[in-house]
């Protein structure tokens, strides 16, 4: 990693503890600055504004779920991601990838900072529109694509039959986020225990794949 990367990385550590903390519109980029132990002008020569780094601390977060690598940078504050949902898993059925992804979703989503981000965009969504257009553009719309590419991949061999595969990815996921998720981003109700969240894949994988099995 260089010495920018570095810096850039530091950056978007403080700014996801601060959001988490006090929410996107308490937090200045001065105080992003500050928490980083950089410059002001060090942390506008990565982002452009609070929004692409908002957006940056998003994408890392979604990466993380969707067991990606995090490629290069772009010059609005996006990141690229590897779309490696299936990679080396080409000749494995949808099951065990299928129970893989949903499993790692889970544990991100219900982790202290994946409830903590989603309570920082519904709150802030009415006085900043923008950071949720963004949170649903960069969040869960590039997580919906790489499920929906590898769902078609499976239909054009043959292994499952699916109308619409993107109605398919959003109905998935949907399912397998659920009754947790609503209840833990309300402060209520605990963290599944990795046999409830085991159990819980295994059931609905099965109901899904079932549903979209070929005749």
């Amino acid at each position: 990693m260089t010495r920018s990367e570095e810096k850039r990385a530091q950056i978007v550590d403080a700014a996801s503890h601060l959001f988490m903390k006090y929410g996107y519109g308490c937090v200045s980029m001065d105080a992003i600055a500050a928490d980083a132990n950089v410059s002001k002008r060090t942390v506008y020569g990565h982002f452009s504004d609070k929004s692409s780094l908002f957006i940056a601390v998003m994408n890392r977060h979604c990466a993380i779920i969707g067991g990606q690598r995090v490629l290069d940078d772009c010059d609005d504050g996006r990141v690229e991601l590897n779309d490696d949902i299936a990679a080396g898993m080409e000749d494995r059925s949808p099951r065990p990838v299928l129970t893989a992804f949903c499993n790692r979703f889970l544990r991100i989503l219900m982790s202290k900072d994946g409830v903590r981000l989603f309570r920082v965009v519904l709150s802030e969504a009415e006085r900043f529109p923008e950071l949720a257009r963004s949170f649903h553009e960069d969040g869960p719309k590039p997580l919906i694509r790489r499920l929906r590419t590898y769902l078609q991949e499976q239909c054009d061999k043959g292994v499952l039959d699916i109308p619409d595969t993107e109605r398919a990815a959003w109905r998935l996921i949907a399912m397998i986020k659920e009754p947790w998720h609503m209840r833990l981003s309300l402060g209520i109700g605990d963290v599944p225990s990795d046999e409830e969240i085991a159990n819980h894949v295994d059931d609905t994988l099965g109901f899904f794949l079932k549903a979209y099995a070929p005749d």
